[in-house]
């Protein structure tokens, strides 16, 4: 039987929460066999958007941005399907990321994330293709204004510096080439729908990483990806483009799952099974997944709960819905509203989320939850549904204990110790005081263990 602590780790950091139901139907066999159920299987249907999302309205854009919000944020925390497709969304929709601000196009957006769903587990040179030529990355880095008469490089130039190859593992030349292969990649302003204006692409000869022809957009990427194309430039020069995407790639997802600064052997092996696998994302995913490394101390301590996660978490341990609490009011402040990434190249991991102006926020978001809590009079915590008369009357042990059970989280000794030191001050002469255990549970939400991930 696999340790409860290694299938516990692997649910959140894939699956935002360690599910109780979910960890006894894995316990029982081994941890690959765990990998593998996270993973789930490779023709899950797409899942469709909603109509009140899948169009533009311009009259009520906000209240598009809101139901947007709310329904990814319910599929997170309570998807049928596996969960990992939500997680492995929200990673590209921060690498490969496009602002709903600057886009404004709900459909276009809505499209976007769809694709990082339905493709986020599939294959690396199918997506980054897709999301190429999807009108939302179009418009957020002005390729639909790229045209051979006024070549705009900003897409051509992030393709290559934050999505693909990473600083300094391409020339000038290879941004000149790349910006003219993707002129007249374009889009319908009015229906929001791909479009190629042929009069506005160039044509000409053009060499691109070594490689010389009369290329186009989709070119560009079979380039980078394809056998011959070498990096001439950089610590990486004579290394095949591939690779280093490969090992670009791989850096991103180590420090997305598991920890930051991951070993330079690590990223080549992994990187080399990207590259192997054709750049399927499954067998990628699987090999980071079962690595001794992820698993490891370094990697249990490795990461702070993204306010997504965290937001999630929340919503799983009291059964509140998004639309009840509205996370948006909140999500910026902590540091990640979802579909406004604050620039091209995404959130900053881990200690960004770090600091009194975004932990405020959090603690603020937690005191919300528990006034919803405590208004609806509702204790749906992981569906133990405790009264709250059953709570109030319980010791400052059992409350604290019972309610780090309930919200998911392991304390350490320090700071169960602390909670309960807490708890027992806030006993009164003639019992406990009802409000008590209201407070404990906000303060069990405020747990440095509930903000690891």
């Amino acid at each position: 039987m696999v340790d409860v602590a290694d299938i516990t780790h692997l649910l959140r950091r894939t699956e935002f929460v360690a599910r109780p139901d979910r960890v006894a139907a894995l316990v029982s066999g081994t941890y690959d066999e765990a990998v593998d159920a996270v993973l789930g299987t490779p023709d899950e249907a797409p899942v469709p958007i909603p109509p009140e999302i899948d169009h533009h309205a311009d009259s009520g854009s906000y209240q598009q941005f809101r139901f947007a919000t709310h329904w990814w944020l319910e599929r997170m925390t309570r998807a049928a399907e596996t969960p990992l497709r939500e997680r492995m969304a929200l990673f590209w929709h921060g690498h490969l990321c496009s602002d709903w601000n600057k886009v404004h196009h709900t459909g276009a957006m809505m499209g976007q994330n769809a694709l990082f769903r339905d493709l986020g587990l599939g294959n690396v040179v199918d997506l980054v293709r897709a999301v190429s030529k999807q009108p939302a990355m179009l418009s957020y880095l002005d390729n639909v204004s790229n045209r051979q008469q006024s070549p705009n490089q900003n897409f051509s130039r992030e393709l290559l510096e934050l999505f693909l190859l990473g600083i300094g593992n391409y020339t000038e030349a290879d941004v000149e080439a790349a910006t003219l292969a993707w002129t007249g990649y374009s889009a319908d302003k009015a229906t929001g729908e791909f479009l190629f204006r042929e009069n506005w692409h160039d044509t000409s000869v053009k060499t691109f990483l070594g490689r010389t022809g009369h290329w186009n957009g989709d070119d560009i990427i079979d380039i980078v990806f394809g056998p011959d194309a070498m990096v001439t430039v950089g610590p990486a020069a004579g290394t095949p483009a591939r690779v280093v995407a490969a090992r670009f790639l791989t850096r991103k997802l180590w420090e997305e799952l598991v920890h930051q600064g991951p070993p330079p052997s690590v990223v080549h092996e992994l990187a080399d099974v990207l590259v192997s696998a054709d750049f399927e994302i499954r067998p990628w995913v699987r090999a980071l997944l079962l690595r001794p490394e992820f698993r490891s101390d370094t990697a249990r301590r490795g990461l702070v709960r993204n306010p997504t996660e965290y937001i999630v978490a929340l919503l799983y341990a009291t059964g509140l819905s998004a639309a009840a609490v509205n996370p948006e009011w909140f999500a910026g402040r902590m540091g990640q509203a979802l579909y406004r990434p604050p620039n091209v190249s995404g959130w900053r991991p881990n200690g960004y989320w770090v600091n009194p102006s975004a932990l405020a926020a959090r603690a603020e978001f937690a005191q919300h939850v528990r006034w919803k809590v405590v208004a609806g009079d509702t204790l749906d915590l992981r569906a133990a549904s405790h009264p709250w008369a059953e709570l109030d009357a319980m010791t400052p042990a059992q409350l604290i204990d019972t309610l780090a059970a309930d919200v998911g989280v392991a304390l350490a000794t320090p700071t169960r110790s602390a909670l309960i030191a807490w708890a027992e001050r806030e006993q009164r002469p003639w019992g406990p005081d009802w409000w008590r255990s209201r407070n404990a549970l906000l303060l069990t939400m405020i747990t440095p263990e509930m903000n690891v991930a």
